[in-house]
């Protein structure tokens, strides 16, 4: 009978820059990711040119 390894663990992932944030749909030349605060679906500069 042969001895079986352990399984592998492997350590959690560090949580991703990217987690959180959300691709604003506004007019822009390249994808333009924002980080909301509470439900807004524009980036800032999007909502300053609203006003």
């Amino acid at each position: 009978m042969r001895d079986v390894p352990p399984p592998v663990t492997r350590a959690p992932r560090p949580p991703s820059r990217l987690d959180g944030t959300r691709e604003c749909p506004g007019a822009h030349t390249q994808a333009t990711l924002f980080r909301p605060v509470a439900d807004e679906t524009l980036c800032g500069e999007c909502l300053a040119e609203q006003t």
